[in-house]
């Protein structure tokens, strides 16, 4: 075929049409190596503007007694960091009461020390923080005067996230959440299968995270809940044109309009066209995506490659599968063009667009609900693939099967339903391949 006509940047040339499918999705880590080089662009940016910000007191003066962080001083008698210092004084001054929500036996540590006030300021009695031991020893001028900056700038941030924290625990949804949490374990006991994960890798450690994770069984069902958020808030996001497609079509149905009015309206050239650059549009869209899915953002840009690749009309169909109505597809390529059933038999052939249909009439019954697709994608991208870290996609293959499995709970499906959506998701794959591999001249060898 020569030189390669598509690229990601820009629409399909003229010449284009001599091209497959296949090659629109080859060059998807030229795409994620160059959105990398922008990211890591802007992070190096970023922290030479952070480190210029964050120059603070060099003087040594060891850790801080209370939660090891980096002390800034000799404070009330111990060497300690401006976060507990600030605390203390805070404490002291507003004569505050604290109760401890974990058992009163919380580790105060840097990244967890506003977790529980009351353990943290037993933490600061027990290493000998008081007034009467205020000092700060003999220490030049200049590194006083950055600690004093540095407090302030400290005190302000802890004195809102403290604010936040007592909401938090004030929160009455808090202790719901916790409750059904529970209540949830008791009827699935298969979530023990969690116990050598680390949430974090998936989740933003977050002060109401910390707040809702305080023991291990908990902590696996809360972190299926975020997951299934996050895929529900991703899917939304990257689906919004097909929502407005869907809109259409059901108008259109309502009205009994003749779709054949686009099919003889236009010519296989441009429908074809029209086809590859939205593939090209939903190849970027994938990308972008899926390195923004959780636990996804570990892979390297050659296994992002091999998975868009390999799931990337998997994906596309979930997507637009409710614009399947009465054996008629509804899709928009562009403003003027709708992948209507007559141009799909032409392009992919009649064998393989009654196979699509076929699927998608019968994915339909199941009536999945959109949070189910939106986890069923992330599901498919971890199953039965193989890239250079297989380590990760099993892990994750773990986490999101879980995902899938509680939300199908939730919506009371049964493990027939499961076992029966499973198999037929199967098919998607053979689709995938026939669909990538379609190439101009083949439609045109089928049409002559």
């Amino acid at each position: 075929m020569g030189e390669e006509n598509f690229c990601l940047d820009n629409q399909p040339s003229d010449e284009s049409t001599n091209s497959s499918l296949a090659n629109i999705c080859s060059q998807v880590e030229a795409l994620i190596s160059s959105t990398n080089e922008t990211i890591d662009h802007n992070n190096n940016n970023s922290l030479e503007q952070e480190n210029k910000k964050n120059k603070t007191s060099t003087f040594n003066f060891g850790k801080c007694k209370v939660c090891k962080d980096k002390a800034t001083g000799i404070h009330y008698g111990i060497p300690s960091c401006e976060g507990c210092k600030g605390f203390f004084k805070r404490s002291i001054e507003k004569n505050e009461k604290y109760v401890c929500y974990f058992g009163y036996k919380c580790v105060i540590t840097p990244k967890q020390r506003k977790r529980c006030k009351y353990c943290r300021w037993r933490s600061c009695l027990a290493a000998g923080m008081s007034f009467e031991g205020i000092k700060m020893g003999r220490i030049p001028k200049i590194e006083k005067e950055k600690a004093k900056l540095h407090t302030e700038e400290t005190s302000e941030d802890e004195e809102i996230e403290n604010k936040q924290l007592e909401t938090i625990h004030n929160d009455s949804r808090v202790e719901q959440i916790r409750l059904s949490l529970k209540s949830l374990l008791n009827l699935n006991a298969s979530f023990d299968i969690f116990k050598t994960l680390n949430p974090y890798s998936l989740i933003p450690r977050t002060t109401f995270s910390e707040l809702c994770i305080s023991n291990h069984s908990e902590n696996n069902i809360f972190v299926l809940t975020l997951m299934k958020d996050r895929c529900y808030q991703l899917y939304k996001s990257g689906t919004q044109d097909f929502q407005q497609q869907y809109e259409r079509a059901l108008k259109l149905v309502e009205n009994n309009f003749d779709c054949s009015i686009y099919s003889h309206s236009q010519n296989l050239d441009s429908v074809w066209k029209a086809f590859c650059a939205m593939t090209s549009e939903f190849t970027r869209r994938m990308v972008t995506i899926t390195k923004i899915c959780p636990g996804f953002d570990k892979f390297d840009s050659r296994d992002i490659g091999s998975i868009v690749n390999d799931r990337l009309f998997v994906c596309y169909g979930l997507c637009v599968n409710r614009l399947f109505i009465d054996d008629e597809f509804y899709a928009m390529l562009d403003a003027n063009t709708q992948l209507s059933r007559y141009w799909m038999d032409k392009i992919f052939g009649l064998n393989v667009s009654q196979k699509i249909f076929a699927y998608h009439a019968k994915l339909n019954t199941f009536r999945l609900t959109d949070t189910e697709i939106a986890i069923i994608i992330p599901w498919l991208c971890t199953k039965d693939l193989q890239v250079s870290n297989m380590e990760l996609l099993k892990e994750l293959n773990t986490y999101y099967t879980q995902v899938l499995l509680y939300e199908l709970n939730l919506n009371q499906r049964t493990p027939e339903y499961f076992k029966e959506l499973s198999e037929h998701l199967e098919i998607s794959k053979e689709i995938n391949y026939l669909v990538k591999n379609t190439s101009y001249e083949d439609i045109i060898k089928r049409t002559v």
